[in-house]
């Protein structure tokens, strides 16, 4: 099984008799690497069981109460900014480890899929797939499959709720889409997904984790070398079982044509991101006031 084969799963839904009852698992994702000029997009996540969640959420309030902040943000605490100003190595180096030490000692798993900019620009070239029309897309779009491959590779078959940091405007029109493709009970149950939702990062502490994973891939994958204590922290945090992937140009484009020849075939089945609109539609969705004359 692979993330590529996944991912074609995921055009073409299983239909799964289970009915799903409660949700047991949940997956808080964040990004890195969204800025213009950004060399590479990576969407990064961490599972864990709900319990887990709870006691993760109990330490990591703690230990912001601790440090006097009423949240944690990689970007601020790297450069320095507002509460973190004239922190030294030292104590950076300390606070990221103990950040670190919670997430785990309560998730259970790592995931991210990163794509370089130049790779999707040469893929989506060749395959202007109408669903994925950006690196961000594609890496949000993996998202669900990456979650999927973890869970039959584990013990765990409940339904697992994924959680997106929200403010993000690539972000913001792919999961407007994304909602409506898993409307349906069908490709929920097909998915093993519960629910899609959008989160802010100040609200929630698991998000603030997805923020601390997006980060680090984003600087382990585009730099060869990171600051000392950065490398400790993250060497660390390595250590959790992981499933992380930057995408190559050729699997960047195989993905594309799947999306282009899947939606040639049926397009029927699909009502959001993996959607081509007809010309007789408005771009809400809706029928043209022409179309609707002349039904």
């Amino acid at each position: 099984m692979s993330y590529f084969a996944d991912f074609c799963a995921l055009l073409s839904p299983p239909i799964c008799a289970e009915k799903y009852v409660m949700v047991a698992l949940a997956a808080y994702f964040d990004d890195a690497g969204t800025h213009d000029g950004s060399l590479l997009v990576n969407v990064s996540g961490v599972i864990a069981s709900v319990p887990q969640w709870v006691d993760f959420s109990k330490a990591w309030k703690r230990k912001l109460d601790d440090l006097g902040l009423d949240f944690f943000r990689m970007a601020d605490f790297v450069s320095g900014y507002g509460p973190y100003a004239g922190w030294t190595e030292p104590k950076k180096r300390q606070t990221l480890v103990s950040f670190v030490k919670i997430i785990t000692k309560h998730a259970r798993h790592l995931v991210g899929n990163a794509v370089f900019s130049n790779d999707f620009k040469t893929a989506y070239a060749e395959h202007p797939s109408p669903c994925i029309k950006t690196p961000y897309h594609l890496c949000a779009a993996m998202a669900m499959p990456a979650v999927g491959y973890w869970k039959l590779a584990s013990s765990r078959r409940e339904p697992v709720a994924l959680i997106f940091e929200s403010g993000n405007k690539l972000f913001d029109e792919y999961f407007r889409l994304a909602q409506n493709d898993f409307a349906n009970d069908l490709a929920r149950e097909a998915y093993g997904i519960k629910s899609l939702t959008l989160g802010k990062k100040k609200e929630m502490f698991p998000l603030q984790a997805a923020d601390i994973v997006a980060y680090g891939n984003y600087k382990c994958a585009t730099q060869k070398s990171i600051e000392p204590y950065l490398a400790d922290a993250y060497t660390l945090l390595w250590g959790i079982k992981n499933s992380g992937r930057v995408w190559s140009q050729e699997d960047i484009g195989r993905i594309l044509k799947s999306t282009i020849d899947d939606l040639e075939k049926r397009s029927h089945l699909y009502t959001g991101m993996f959607r081509r609109k007809r010309k007789s539609e408005a771009p809400n969705g809706n029928p043209t006031k022409d179309a609707r004359d002349n039904a």
